[in-house]
């Protein structure tokens, strides 16, 4: 399901920065258990982010609070009669492989990214940055690239990541991922960020 928090992350994020409501958590298991079948998501066996926010854009999200989170795929959707609260109009795919993209995408807001986190690299990771190429490039975890920044030790730019594997994992939960021409862990083939409504 970490498509799905990849995705919520995304949205949640450009409604706070567009001035809406910015402590409203937005549901995830809404789009576990909704956003599934044919040309659609697979619930806890994986998803697609784009796929997630082509949903968003046409049903939107309740809250967690009223649609909560179960760590497992449900019986049946029940997205009926719920009160929703996002407010997503689009969202733009960002040029792949391109860093000058990926950062200035950064610029207006946090970004759904896919990467490779099977390695041990990354399981393993536990602080610093992430500048090995044993990470691979075949995406199979959606996470939340949330801003970068530049290592003043040595110059390497970095990406700041939420993942969704809870504050024990990591840097409080995130991994710092470096940019460069080499594409660590394949963090920028499939960049996108929502768009909110006005």
């Amino acid at each position: 399901s970490c498509w799905a928090f990849s995705t919520t992350g995304a949205v949640e994020s450009a409604m706070s920065i567009a001035g809406w409501n910015p402590t409203v958590e937005l549901s995830e298991q809404q789009l576990v258990d909704c956003d599934k079948g044919f040309l659609k998501n697979y619930g806890c066996d994986g998803g697609d982010m784009g796929k997630a926010l082509d949903y968003v854009i046409k049903h939107q999200l309740a809250s967690e609070q009223e649609y909560p989170y179960t760590a497992k795929d449900g019986k049946k959707c029940l997205s009926k009669n719920l009160k929703t609260f996002s407010q997503v109009k689009k969202y733009l795919n960002v040029v792949g492989n391109d860093m000058s993209q990926f950062k200035a995408a950064l610029a207006v807001a946090p970004l759904s990214i896919g990467i490779e986190a099977d390695k041990d690299v990354f399981h393993s990771y536990s602080s610093g940055i992430i500048t090995s190429t044993s990470c691979g490039e075949t995406i199979d975890h959606g996470v939340l690239a949330v801003g970068w920044d530049v290592d003043e030790s040595d110059g390497t730019e970095y990406a700041i990541v939420k993942n969704s594997w809870g504050e024990d994992w990591g840097e409080n939960g995130y991994v710092r991922i470096a940019l460069n021409p080499k594409n660590i862990c394949g963090i920028l083939w499939e960049p996108r960020y929502a768009v909110i409504k006005n």
